[in-house]
């Protein structure tokens, strides 16, 4: 039961960071379209 306590607050330590880390590219990709876009119209 202790096992699954530790799997479960590593997976809740990680889970955010993998979430920022995706949040943060997918940005980076629209702002780079975006800006190609722009200089495209």
């Amino acid at each position: 039961m202790e096992d699954m306590g530790n799997y479960g607050y590593t997976l809740f330590r990680t889970i955010p960071g993998n979430l920022y880390a995706i949040v943060q590219q997918s940005l980076s990709n629209y702002l780079t379209i975006y800006t190609l876009w722009c200089n495209h119209l």
